[in-house]
């Protein structure tokens, strides 16, 4: 576990060299911190390091339609962004990802990301409760979400109140990926395949995840699951573990299953 813990610390610290820094002072980058950590090793302490999830998700509707949404705090997403989440109708399954920010008092705005028409989402948040107004195009409901579940891994150990799942981003047009959460584990336990026509779950991918360390990798919790860029039409799963290059699945019609595409 300790080697999952390190690289995530280095994932951490180093994530705006990997994605903005040019491909040589990458490699030298991950190659002398590489070095220098495995130095170190001995001398490492036991503790867990801190990470960067602080999840609440939420049931409730929009007018009269019932939903699923999860958001995340985060005070470093870039700009004055310190919301992102994803959010469902029960009736269609499809993650619809959203961003904003606090206003203070406990008001936020959200935004959907497909459109440029302004923030759908305007909410007021009571401890536990959540009210406010979907608004687009004309059209205006009401809004009222429950808290039912909440992920906290930016202390020691990764803190899980509730069922928590999260409706990752990544999708195809008829499955919807959702990871599990729980205590004091490393990353997602498990990820649901969810048939979106009929709401079932139609797999679990548990055991393939033990060695990647899934689902702690990127700092946006709902892109750790996503579609391939360079594999068309497979789904990535982003692995933390021993520099692991992601998992890539793709949809048997055979079997009715996800299967290894690596």
């Amino acid at each position: 576990m300790r080697w999952r813990l390190l690289f995530r610390k280095f994932l951490r610290k180093h994530r705006r060299t990997l994605r903005h820094g040019g491909k040589q002072h990458m490699i030298r980058t991950l190659l002398g911190n590489t070095i220098f950590a495995l130095a170190l090793l001995p001398a490492i302490n036991q503790t867990a390091d801190a990470g960067w999830y602080e999840v609440t998700n939420y049931t409730g509707t929009i007018g009269s339609y019932p939903i699923h949404l999860s958001l995340q705090k985060y005070d470093h997403f870039g700009g004055d962004t310190t919301l992102m989440g994803s959010y469902y109708y029960d009736k269609h399954m499809s993650p619809i990802p959203i961003y904003g920010k606090f206003n203070g008092s406990g008001q936020a705005e959200l935004c959907e990301t497909h459109t440029k028409a302004g923030c759908e989402f305007k909410l007021e948040f009571h401890g536990n409760d959540a009210n406010g107004t979907w608004s687009s195009h004309g059209k205006k409901y009401a809004v009222t979400l429950k808290r039912v579940a909440s992920l906290d891994d930016t202390g020691d150990h990764q803190q899980a109140n509730g069922v928590v799942e999260i409706p990752f981003w990544g999708q195809t047009s008829q499955h919807m990926f959702v990871g599990t959460y729980e205590s004091n584990q490393f990353g997602v336990s498990s990820i649901k395949v969810v048939n979106k026509r009929t709401g079932k779950v139609i797999q679990k991918l548990e055991s393939e995840l033990s060695d990647c360390g899934a689902g702690v990798t990127m700092t946006i919790i709902y892109e750790n699951v996503k579609m391939s860029v360079n594999a068309h039409g497979k789904i990535e799963i982003a692995c933390s573990g021993k520099f692991s290059q992601p998992l890539l699945y793709s949809f048997k019609r055979a079997t009715g299953k996800f299967e290894s595409a690596m």
